[in-house]
């Protein structure tokens, strides 16, 4: 079964929507910008959430949190409260994300939020094309 591809907007150097798509894997042009966006999650323990990243992925077996680049239309918020289900199948409200910080790099602004929740290990399931161990 084919996928769609995976078509990201475009931004100049001050997150301007250029008006402008990618398609996911093509290169991105000098001087424009895709949103990605990541998330820590902490429970009361102080404890975070990590996941390891499939071997069949780019940058495969390394620990990291949950994130992703946001879709067409899609704006921040909403694309890590998407990466948190597909990836890890826990639902988040909007109120619950705080915006940490946001970093521009070479092709993309990383907008990072932390949430403070409480969730087991029961809660989680996960993607597997995606993820294969996870933490709490």
């Amino acid at each position: 079964m084919n996928q769609l591809p995976e078509i990201w907007d475009l931004f100049d150097e001050n997150r301007i929507f250029l008006n402008r798509t990618i398609i996911r894997g093509e290169k991105i042009p000098i001087g424009t910008f895709h949103i990605v966006t990541d998330a820590w999650i902490i429970n009361n323990k102080k404890e975070i959430l990590i996941t390891q990243r499939h071997p069949d992925k780019k940058f495969g077996l390394l620990w990291a949190c949950v994130g992703g680049s946001a879709i067409k239309s899609e704006d921040s918020p909403s694309a890590i409260l998407r990466e948190l289900f597909e990836e890890i199948g826990i639902v988040i409200n909007k109120n619950e994300l705080i915006h940490i910080h946001t970093i521009r790099l070479e092709d993309r602004f990383v907008d990072t939020y932390l949430i403070k929740k409480d969730i087991t290990i029961d809660e989680i399931k996960l993607e597997k094309k995606e993820i294969i161990v996870n933490l709490i």
